[in-house]
């Protein structure tokens, strides 16, 4: 059998990496003590609004039909926690 010639992607099946910063922070996935130590000093004095108002959730709701909650468990921001503090 003839060699395969041209370019591959071996990261084509991998497993996406988690998110950093803000997006892992309100996607659930890191601590407060994870998210303290990558951020900046100013970033980490601001505070930030993690729940919608109740009016963007009765949009929400009428516009989709039901609402949906796209936070991830807690479980799976303690288990990521704890594989990065041991």
């Amino acid at each position: 059998m003839p060699p395969l010639l041209g370019v591959y992607d071996f990261t084509a099946g991998l497993p996406p990496s988690p998110p950093i910063g803000a997006s892992a922070y309100t996607a659930g996935l890191l601590c407060r003590r994870c998210w303290a130590s990558t951020t900046s000093p100013p970033a980490c004095l601001r505070r930030r609004r993690l729940v919608p108002p109740p009016t963007r959730l009765a949009y929400y709701a009428a516009a989709v039909g039901r609402l949906r909650l796209h936070r991830r468990p807690t479980s799976v921001a303690a288990e990521w926690c704890l594989r990065l503090h041991g």
